[in-house]
């Protein structure tokens, strides 16, 4: 019986990591297709509206998908051409929504006010250019190495935006520190301007240059 046992214990060691991986994979593979349904309604979204991006927020609410008072956020914005569903803004992995819009340099805050809509014709390369992406509050939201940065496993909080770094105040308080980050084996499941989704690493956005640079896909640039 104890032979059966410490048999049972090895397999138990060996195939649970497995298993855990296949799951991890399979939720990275969800999340990577809500980003993808993400892109191809904001498309029809920005065809409707002469071009212009969804707005982050607008006065109003609350909405249904985003329930909180005040103003009506972009997935409720959204949802004349997605899912009226939670699941489809809610990473897998996250506690809570987990996948946020570009904030503020493409989504923009109560535009019903005169705040101007970002328009697609502003951006210089869609094709690398991103606007929703995995996103959670920043622990160590100082550090300079965007693929080091962790989320807080505490944080319940509905992230719907990711913050980038001309975002003065906000983006280095620990309160709104919420950026884009590597969820899904070293990688964060991305949608960009021109309606693709892609997996890459942090860094490869960009988030560690300042707007203008060559190699940052967070601005208009």
């Amino acid at each position: 019986m104890l032979v059966v046992i410490a048999i049972i214990a090895i397999l138990a060691a060996i195939l649970f990591p497995v298993f855990a991986r296949a799951r991890d994979r399979a939720r990275g593979a969800s999340c990577l297709n809500n980003m993808k349904q993400m892109g191809l309604a904001h498309q029809m979204y920005m065809d409707d509206f002469k071009g212009g991006l969804v707005p982050v927020g607008v006065g109003g609410g609350p909405g249904v998908i985003y329930p909180v008072s005040g103003a009506i956020y972009w997935p409720d914005l959204l949802s004349g051409y997605t899912a009226k569903t939670v699941k489809l803004h809610k990473c897998p992995t996250a506690k809570s929504f987990g996948i946020g819009m570009n904030h503020p340099q493409l989504g923009k805050w109560r535009t019903d006010l005169g705040v101007p809509i970002c328009k697609i014709s502003q951006i210089v390369k869609p094709g690398e250019t991103v606007c929703f992406a995995d996103t959670g509050y920043i622990v160590n939201y100082q550090e300079r190495d965007p693929d080091k940065w962790y989320e807080d496993p505490k944080a319940n909080a509905l992230t719907i935006v990711f913050r980038t770094p001309d975002n003065v105040g906000y983006y280095d308080a620990a309160a709104s520190a919420t950026r884009v980050v590597n969820r899904h084996g070293g990688r964060a499941n991305c949608a960009f301007m021109d309606g693709h989704a892609q997996a890459m690493p942090v860094s490869k956005l960009g988030f560690q240059y300042p707007e203008g640079h060559e190699l940052a896909m967070w601005d208009t640039h």
